[in-house]
């Protein structure tokens, strides 16, 4: 079995005569057998050793897999294949053979629990709706903070009490960690003395018990439970996945939460397959952390050709992973030629690294009469801006609540915003509140409205994140992923002539406009309560972080790729690297 087929695409019509006569020089590469690469892999797994296996990106990681799994059946055994997202887990499971069972991790959590002890709780989160940080506090009945800091009075309301202890709640969840602790409550900005800090632990921690208690009583009524919360309990369970003598195979093993890491951990009867391109590291802002490092007892088995793209696009991704201190290299297609050019238009797909810019694009191409496809949850994302109006509308009555469960329990637009700003579980909805209050409504809907299906568009819109696993036959790169490379390089520098200066302290005040606790910081502080070390550490994962995104839009083409600004960004990393 070699490289997975490769459907020739349809053509759209926003692509150009050069475009299409490109495509197709492009040949197919799937009946060659496995490669030397796949053959050392196999061998390796046959040894019963755990397996870390570097797969870049269009390397035929599935198809390798898929070798594995039938080595599995061969063998008579059994295992457990932990898919990124639920749409890889159905496809996982159309391909493997019937004895890798294919799940998402919430997926296997929700279905083991639904038969023990615990699940009514999941009753409850079916019956659920959001409820307010406000709200929560009230239901716990907690009081403001106060703390004592040379003469000064530090003041916490209990809105800010409440959404500190959730955090902290929610950081423990999130985490490998078998009990809620102190530890997990973290500093406030500002607060930087060690006996107010104290005080501050003191008085959320019984807070956040309270909460975590709340959470697991099926007649809790002070906090919604959610996803993050089943998996938890899952796995304080201990739980055995699969039979002993079996497999598990961990994909994307590079963006691994540390929850997840710990169930994997305890599956010391199962041998493990962890594959993933630590390039392709990019959900590091939920928690997640790069399993690939973990497993130092593995053996190591690399896959670098790469059949997605020719080798113009593997060298523009090669640049990147240099840029990055990776020492894998991808070989270009050599049955597929690829063309970077930064002045192509009228392609495929428009990668952005926000959902506003992928949005605010959509907008635009409408403007313009194209045919738009937005890889995103719309019709969640029209009823959101229904509800909007609603809690917006003072004279609106009171019994005429808000569809969405999300924000059912909210009684006007400013608590929306202020739980959006505060709460660490509103990730998912921030970016239509941010997009709400600089279009209206009615813009917001109107765009999201009018988008078709990704067959019958001429353009696809997506996010980079959102673009992780796909391919196309030609995209281009948004400015914004080039700005972000550039903003990260310009803050290294900055942070290394800081450092090379002595770290002297370098506030910018404005007369009386900061907060009395800004006076606090020591010599070599920055505002933020950064010392020179910490502001370059910092900078330097903040560069690499938007590096990984760029790198994982950029591989996301096959044929054709416009990086858009990332030539000028260029200059600009190698004055950070000089």
């Amino acid at each position: 079995m070699g490289p997975p087929p490769r459907r020739v695409p349809t053509t759209h019509p926003s692509e150009t005569a050069a475009t299409v006569a490109l495509r197709e020089r492009n040949h197919d590469m799937s009946a060659f057998a496995p490669t030397p690469e796949q053959l050392h892999i196999h061998d390796l797994f046959k040894t019963g050793q755990p397996i870390r296996v570097r797969a870049g990106a269009g390397t035929g990681k599935t198809t390798t897999l898929t070798q594995l799994a039938d080595i599995v059946q061969a063998q008579g055994r059994a295992g457990l294949y932990v898919a990124f997202n639920k749409s890889i887990a159905e496809e996982a499971n159309s391909k493997f053979p019937n004895c890798i069972s294919a799940s998402t991790a919430h997926s296997l959590a929700y279905r083991n629990l639904a038969n023990t002890r615990h699940a009514p709780l999941l009753d409850r989160m079916r019956k659920g709706t959001r409820i307010p940080i406000g709200e929560t506090g009230k239901r716990l009945r907690v009081d403001r903070f106060l703390a004592h800091v040379g003469g000064e009075t530090i003041t916490l309301t209990a809105y800010e009490v409440t959404r500190h202890a959730l955090a902290a709640v929610d950081h423990f969840c999130k985490s490998a960690d078998r009990e809620l602790t102190q530890r997990h409550i973290a500093r406030i900005p500002g607060l930087d003395d060690r006996d107010a800090h104290s005080q501050l632990v003191d008085f959320v921690y019984p807070v956040a018990q309270a909460i975590w208690n709340d959470l697991q009583n099926p007649r809790g009524n002070a906090v919604a439970f959610g996803h993050s919360h089943y998996l938890k309990l899952f796995a304080l369970e201990r739980p055995k996945v699969s039979r002993d003598g079996g497999v598990i195979f961990l994909d994307e093993a590079q963006d691994t939460s540390p929850v997840l890491a710990g169930i994997i951990a305890d599956q010391t009867h199962l041998q493990l397959v962890a594959v993933g391109d630590q390039a392709q590291s990019i959900y590091g802002f939920t928690g997640a952390t790069d399993y690939m490092t973990q497993v130092s007892e593995a053996v190591e088995g690399r896959l670098t050709q790469s059949w997605r793209f020719g080798s113009e696009i593997a060298d523009a991704a090669n640049d990147l992973l240099a840029r990055l201190g990776d020492d894998l290299r991808l070989t270009g297609n050599p049955g597929r030629a690829s063309i970077v050019d930064h002045t192509a238009t009228g392609l495929r797909v428009t990668l952005a690294r926000t959902n506003a810019t992928a949005i605010e694009h959509v907008m635009a191409a409408q403007a313009a009469g194209r045919r738009v496809h937005l890889m995103s949850e719309n019709r969640y994302a029209v009823q959101f801006c229904e509800d909007a109006d609603l809690l917006m509308n003072e004279r609106c009555p009171a019994w005429k609540k808000p569809r969405l469960a999300d924000l059912a329990a909210f009684r006007n637009w400013e608590q929306v915003i202020a739980h959006a700003n505060d709460s660490a579980d509103s990730a998912d909805w921030k970016v239509l509140v941010a997009l709400i209050e600089k279009h209206g409504t009615a813009k917001v809907r109107t765009a999201l409205g009018g988008v078709v299906s990704e067959d019958e568009a001429d353009l696809v819109v997506a996010t980079a994140h959102k673009s992780k696993g796909r391919e196309w036959s030609s995209v281009h790169l948004a400015d914004d992923l080039a700005e972000g490379v550039e903003q990260a390089a310009e803050a290294v520098r900055q942070s290394e002539a800081w450092l090379a200066d002595g770290g002297r302290l370098r506030f910018a005040l404005e007369g009386n406009e900061v907060a009395k606790h800004v006076y606090e910081w020591r010599v070599r502080r920055s505002n933020d309560g950064q010392t020179p070390e910490e502001a370059l550490r910092r900078s330097q994962k903040r560069l690499k972080d938007e590096l990984m995104l760029t790198y994982v839009a950029a591989t996301r083409a096959q044929n054709l790729l416009n990086p858009g600004g990332l030539i000028a960004a260029a200059s600009t990393m190698n004055r950070a690297a000089a």
